[in-house]
């Protein structure tokens, strides 16, 4: 059974969702973050079942589990409302900025995923889904994870690129990509420059490009 019973993260997001949010927010905005924050409960208490366990998921469903346990879809919500963006829920749902959204969340917990298991091998991780489902080595599994991101960054500009005209929304709409693609260099060059990951060896491994698995 899993429990979602987290009362001290529960009761700081209640107090900041009252005192913030609730207040100065659209409510298809509010709407969104809780159904977003309601599925990172959901799986990041998978995801730790999951580890304690050792249960390996398929890849197919990793990468859905992960979209909504890293918390990225919380963290890209803020960015409307740190910026103070009004963008309507119809343009919100174009396609575009649906795949906008999902590429940047990929990038970030997949790019995460890849500095954890450097940190700290467990099975509810990237590596460890390639490595069961292809038979992967931990050094392969972490070269087709960084190929993995190369190409998710490829598919974000492809789809900005083809992001079209929302006339007079569009100053929000682009100040909205610009915070996907600030979320997502930040969080990039934070792998690097924080100790928790790469410890003495994040220059090294953020100008070769290759991170090395034992």
């Amino acid at each position: 059974m899993i429990s979602l019973a987290w009362p001290i993260g529960l009761n700081i997001s209640d107090r900041i969702w009252t005192k913030y949010f609730r207040p100065t927010t659209r409510r298809d905005w509010q709407k969104r973050f809780q159904k977003h924050l309601a599925a990172f409960r959901l799986n990041r208490a998978i995801s730790s079942q999951d580890s304690m366990h050792g249960v390996v998921p398929d890849l197919e469903s990793y990468i859905g589990i992960r979209r909504d346990a890293c918390g990225v879809k919380m963290l890209l919500d803020l960015i409307i409302y740190a910026a103070g963006l009004n963008i309507p829920q119809y343009i919100y749902e174009h396609p575009v900025l649906r795949r906008l959204r999902q590429d940047a969340a990929d990038i970030i917990g997949w790019a995460t995923d890849v500095a954890a298991y450097a940190r700290r091998p467990h099975s509810s991780n990237l590596i460890a889904v390639l490595m069961n489902e292809r038979r992967y080595t931990p050094q392969a599994a972490a070269h087709c994870a960084g190929n993995l991101v190369k190409d998710t960054i490829d598919n974000f500009v492809t789809n900005e690129a083809s992001l079209p005209s929302f006339g007079d929304w569009d100053p929000d709409v682009r100040a909205y990509v610009q915070g996907l693609q600030d979320c997502i260099a930040g969080t990039l060059n934070w792998l690097y420059e924080t100790d928790r990951y790469f410890g003495d060896a994040a220059e090294d491994v953020r100008s070769s490009g290759w991170v090395f698995l034992p």
